[in-house]
């Protein structure tokens, strides 16, 4: 049974560690993964590109392998690895004071692990106990119990939550985003899907759009029929447990294929598939807002920001699968969804 298969392929890529800016472990895993299934595939620093051999399917799916992490610094600290790799860019980092506490407890009590981040080979496992954070600063660091001989090897080294998935009551749980959509896409591809696949790292602080924009240019394509992939997030589990996909007209940086986001409804209907526009729904609720209340933005996805960037040359729609638990060790959806999502995908590729 497919949705089986994706559980057993999500659990199996949880243990291949991916801390956003220390990757490339994952990567080199999912392209010999991908070769097994006589596919092309090719792997640059940030990313990798899957194919069949005279491929016609003009769609292109993309999806991000980066994963929300730690890593130490040149002082040894254990910071939040969004922060690092930000500030190796020279990325403005923009966050309350709220927020910053809201992510350090996210790790708070989480068995986690050190790693080698080419290799993928562990040094040894630790226990997150506090965090502290300097909101002028950008700094968000950890005490990690049972890591001091971490500290002596050579920064950077990255910290990964030590994941496994579960599933009770119809409920799947772990660190699901994006490794949950990677395990759809092997088994569409499994299914015969020959689109190109675009697999991207640095999604999570909003630089994978950069990947797939140069490619595609380099490539010399133009497409109007990029699909991507990914977890959205709920405040309860109304949308999970329904098992619907989540459909976008629009992010905060551009609007979507108008074409492609109507066959995406018009199939979902078809096939009795549940859905809802999720920009749809956050304008309704805006509109009953009291006023003074802070009405919710639109959210950010890496389609919006390749529309933005490329002002429109590239488009297409998202498909998104809900969870809650946002960014944690025990992000969760249900089987229902993963299966709807699952199907959508299958008939609309």
């Amino acid at each position: 049974m497919s949705l089986q298969e994706i559980l057993a392929k999500t659990d199996e890529y949880l243990q291949i560690p991916s801390v956003i800016g220390f990757e490339r472990a994952f990567i080199q895993y999912l392209f010999a993964d991908f070769s097994k299934r006589g596919c092309e595939v090719r792997m640059y620093n940030k990313f990798l590109t899957v194919s069949k051999k005279n491929s016609k399917n003009p769609k292109v799916l993309t999806a991000h392998i980066d994963r929300h992490g730690i890593v130490t610094d040149l002082n040894g600290n254990f910071e939040y690895a969004a922060f690092n790799v930000k500030k190796s860019y020279g990325i403005n980092i923009k966050g309350s004071e709220k927020f910053f506490k809201k992510v350090g407890q996210r790790f708070i009590d989480e068995i986690v692990y050190a790693y080698n981040y080419l290799s993928g080979d562990k040094y040894g496992e630790g226990k997150v106990k506090s965090f502290s954070y300097d909101v002028e600063k950008k700094n968000l660091f950890f005490e990690i119990e049972g890591f001091s001989d971490i500290k002596r090897l050579q920064a950077p080294i990255p910290v990964a939550y030590k994941s496994q998935l579960k599933i009770r009551e119809g409920l799947v749980s772990s660190q699901i985003d994006n490794v949950i959509s990677i395990s759809v896409i092997h088994q569409l591809v499994s299914d015969g899907f020959d689109g190109k696949i675009i697999l991207t790292a640095e999604e999570e602080i909003g630089r994978s759009w950069k990947y797939i924009v140069d490619y595609l240019l380099e490539q010399g394509v133009s497409t109007q029929e990029i699909i991507t992939l990914d977890t959205t997030p709920y405040a309860d589990l109304r949308a999970v447990q329904n098992g619907l996909i989540v459909l976008r007209n629009k992010d905060e940086n551009g609007i979507f294929n108008p074409d492609l986001v109507s066959s995406l409804r018009e199939i979902c209907e078809s096939q009795g598939i549940p859905y809802e526009m999720k920009d749809e729904v956050i304008e309704a609720q805006n509109a009953k807002c009291l006023d003074g209340a802070e009405p919710k933005t639109l959210g950010k996805t890496e389609l919006g920001r390749i529309i933005q960037h490329t002002e429109g040359r590239f488009n297409g729609a998202t498909i998104q699968l809900p969870t809650i638990n946002y960014h944690t060790n025990h992000e969760t959806t249900s089987e229902l969804a993963l299966n709807n999502y699952y199907k959508a995908l299958k008939k609309i590729l």
